[in-house]
């Protein structure tokens, strides 16, 4: 195994992002005996007009019950919304305060700061320590990171 010392944030994006794409990562891991999975329903895609109502509605009223209840009211159909799925496309995809683009340094060293400072996985916790940044980006990044770490034979326990 690798010395903790020769760990380095100065090459850290280009590295991680070579690895990404010469092993093309997928974090669903592939199970055996697929097929004797529960089947679920797709729920129906997000429309564009959709979105645009929700964030008008976001900005509109501030509270999820009015909005949700003004949702529900315009958008009636077999592919209805939930509160909660209302609540989650806002935060995760339609939050302008959501950084969408490349992970900087910065943002990877208030990541692993948080994740030391974070006993349990707490993604949204620890999401509220990198501005900019949801629970979900947060732990799809901490997962590319761990594998990064595996391949270059770093122990993980540096993450914890």
């Amino acid at each position: 195994m690798r010395a903790m010392n020769s760990f380095s944030y100065e090459n850290f994006n280009s590295e991680l992002s070579t690895f990404i794409s010469n092993n093309q990562l997928s974090l669903t891991s592939s199970m055996p005996n697929q097929q004797s999975l529960p089947i679920f329903k797709k729920c129906t895609p997000w429309t564009k007009n959709e979105d645009q109502y929700l964030t008008k509605l976001v900005v509109k009223y501030k509270s999820w019950v009015k909005i949700y209840q003004k949702f529900s009211e315009k958008y009636i159909s077999p592919a209805r919304r939930t509160k909660y799925q209302c609540y989650q496309r806002f935060i995760r995809v339609l939050d302008p305060s959501i950084n969408k683009g490349i992970w900087s340094s910065q943002e990877d060293l208030q990541l692993l700061s948080a994740l030391k400072s974070t006993q349990i996985r707490k993604w949204s916790q620890i999401a509220a320590k990198v501005p900019g940044r949801s629970d979900i980006q947060v732990r799809y990044r901490v997962k590319l990171i761990q594998q990064w770490l595996v391949k270059r034979g770093t122990p993980l326990d540096y993450l914890e």
